[in-house]
């Protein structure tokens, strides 16, 4: 099995056993807009918009931390170039992100770390064929507020992946409404802005980097309580 095929593979069995232990888990549905499309005259603007999946998963540990994982599935990818130029033929059939991150908690700030992998996957891949790379991974620094309970902000700068170049900045905003003791509907609203040199897995590099932006629109239910709003 391909390295990266294997990465893939233990990263989704992880998200798939992270929620049997959580204090919270979450799942829902997004709405994702991104101008990372080519222009056309029935978008105009060369953005567009398209559902996704989400599920997240939150743990408290000793001595002020917490542990969250989110996964985020959809069929069209958010960055519909990075691995193909805009004159290749070759498109994504769909992508997976998954963000784990560590915080520290002091009062209602907190702090944290981790990593935005982030993997496209191609429908006529020939597995005796070698591609370049269709993934990356981009550690992470995060800090935000908590003003209640219910509510979370945060900013997330992402590092360069020293494979594809990819880097920039997220915000977020969620609010979650409770119905029960330990059910709440969540809304969230993210934002994003990555700057990148797109490449086509045949070793073409662009020599000139590009800005793109995605937004993000999430509702979905939570189970347990509703403190952790990553």
């Amino acid at each position: 099995m391909k390295t990266h095929k294997l990465h893939t593979l233990i990263f989704i069995l992880l998200a798939l056993a992270i929620p049997t232990s959580a204090q919270t888990f979450d799942i829902g549905a997004s709405v994702i807009r991104s101008s990372n499309f080519d222009p056309s005259p029935a978008k105009g603007d060369g953005g567009s918009t398209f559902p996704g999946f989400y599920y997240k998963a939150s743990f408290d540990l000793p001595k002020g931390f917490e542990a969250h994982a989110k996964l985020r599935a959809s069929k069209t990818p958010q960055l519909q170039t990075q691995f193909t130029t805009d004159e290749g033929e070759d498109k994504p059939a769909a992508e997976l992100r998954i963000n784990p991150e560590a915080r520290y908690k002091i009062r209602r700030f907190f702090v944290g770390a981790g990593f935005d992998y982030s993997k496209q996957f191609f429908t006529d891949d020939d597995p005796d064929e070698e591609y370049s790379r269709s993934y990356n991974v981009n550690p992470t620094l995060s800090a935000g507020v908590r003003p209640t309970e219910r509510q979370e902000a945060s900013f997330t700068y992402l590092f360069r992946d020293r494979y594809t170049f990819l880097y920039g900045g997220r915000a977020n905003y969620s609010y979650a409404y409770p119905i029960s003791e330990k059910v709440s509907v969540v809304f969230g609203v993210e934002a994003n802005h990555y700057k990148f040199r797109e490449t086509n897995r045949e070793g073409y590099i662009d020599p000139y980097y590009e800005r793109d932006t995605v937004f993000l629109f999430d509702i979905g239910i939570r189970f347990g309580r509703s403190k952790h709003t990553y």
